[in-house]
């Protein structure tokens, strides 16, 4: 037929809008189905994919019409099942719809272009529920069911789901176990995370929130705490009672830090174990008398009475040379622990 004597229509054709009372029917060839399965592979398509892909009727009647209309251009059909593609500059030009709307919808102009131009997959086709527009608005017939029940020829079969292809023209991946190709089957949709998207998203960008709070927290100084005794050791503090970092110019120092496990211990943890080094290390002065003088929001109480519980244990051996003394300058709170 020659291309120029087509005329595009948007609705001479319908998927039935009613939801009609089929009869029951024989199976469709498992054989047909799979001739169909491979041809589809031929164009490139998933069946997976395309019943991931949620359709309005509306546009699924427009892909009808654009498919019908490639089936009656003889030149165009040729075209097709040679470079197996749309030529979709073209279609636009002819049909003036937008090109990406037809790359976005390849698939399913495609499989509908195989069904109806094969007839090989005749009994395939006739499944579908396809009438003159002029025609459906006098089809009083109605049947009310549940609008997320589906039903189907099955496709193709997978461990928990199966794809089946609706009379309206869907494809749609359904929760579903242990079905036989052909089969006219009914079920609902295998949702996968999609529905939830919103959600997860949500509460991912909370989780990030939080995490950069926590991070942010983590790392912002709240405290300095200096000791000195031999040598002089600095720590800073974060919001969560944390040390995390630690300086010395001396070496004994430095070795105190690399001996001591303070990094992010708690300040009465960590200061435990710098006290133990530090005798360890011969770095208590003659005098024996620690100074700590902490800068920024003050330890709490309860690190305070940590820090002189330590001490007075340090000093119960009854050895008073061995006694120590911690004057702390708590952000201008003085207190001799002994």
């Amino acid at each position: 037929m020659d291309t120029q004597s087509i005329d595009f229509m948007r609705d001479k054709y319908i998927f039935s809008k009613e939801r009609h009372i089929r009869k029951v029917r024989k199976n469709i060839s498992k054989e047909r189905i799979r001739l169909f399965i491979n041809e589809l592979k031929k164009y490139k398509i998933s069946l997976l994919k395309l019943s991931r892909k949620e359709i309005s009727q509306r546009d699924r009647n427009l892909l009808l019409n654009i498919a019908l209309y490639i089936y009656e251009d003889d030149r165009m059909l040729k075209l097709i099942r040679k470079n197996k593609t749309l030529p979709f500059n073209k279609l636009s030009k002819q049909t003036n719809i937008n090109m990406d709307f037809l790359i976005k919808w390849r698939g399913y102009i495609l499989a509908y272009v195989i069904l109806a131009s094969d007839n090989k997959y005749v009994d395939i086709y006739d499944y579908l529920d396809v009438n003159f527009k002029e025609l459906e608005n006098n089809n009083t017939r109605r049947t009310y069911v549940d609008i997320d029940i589906y039903r189907g020829v099955v496709l193709e079969v997978y461990k928990n789901s199966a794809v089946i292809l609706t009379s309206s023209g869907e494809f749609i991946n359904i929760n579903k176990r242990n079905e036989i190709i052909g089969a006219d089957i009914c079920g609902r949709r295998k949702l996968g995370l999609k529905p939830y998207k919103k959600l997860i998203i949500c509460i991912s960008l909370l989780c990030f929130i939080v995490g950069a709070l926590g991070f942010y927290s983590y790392g912002r100084e709240r405290s300095t705490i200096v000791i000195q005794g031999t040598s002089r050791i600095k720590f800073t503090v974060n919001s969560f009672n944390r040390i995390t970092y630690g300086y010395s110019a001396t070496e004994k120092g430095k070795l105190l830090l690399n001996e001591a496990k303070w990094k992010n211990k708690s300040v009465t943890s960590a200061l435990d174990d710098i006290f133990s080094f530090m005798s360890e290390l011969d770095m208590i002065p003659n005098n024996r008398k620690i100074e700590i003088i902490v800068t920024g929001e003050s330890l709490k109480e309860s690190n305070i009475d940590n820090i002189s519980e330590y001490v007075s244990c340090i000093n119960s051996d009854g050895d008073l040379s061995n006694d120590i003394r911690v004057i702390i300058n708590n952000s201008g709170n003085e207190k001799i622990l002994k």
